[in-house]
């Protein structure tokens, strides 16, 4: 199984609910492509004592995705241009 580091995506302060909102993306079908990792599965959202995280749930395992620092652009450019994915 491949698992990759679990990453706050949020900023501080930001409710669960606004976030599901503006990015609108919890149980969407989505391909993610990043250079080191093309896969394609479930997108997901877990909200955690310390914030909301996403992932993506393949067929080979959870990847976790880090840093959505910029709700208010499209989702999946976001993820085109997140570079800084770390496997443990």
């Amino acid at each position: 199984m491949i698992v990759y580091e679990i990453l706050k995506f949020c900023k501080k302060g930001r409710k669960k609910g606004e976030i599901q909102t503006q990015l609108g993306i919890s149980g969407e079908y989505f391909r993610l492509i990043i250079p080191e990792l093309v896969g394609e599965g479930l997108l997901c959202m877990v909200s955690l004592p310390r914030g909301v995280y996403v992932y993506l749930t393949t067929a080979e395992g959870i990847i976790w995705i880090q840093n959505f620092e910029y709700i208010n652009r499209p989702l999946k450019n976001i993820l085109r241009e997140e570079r800084e994915i770390i496997l443990l």
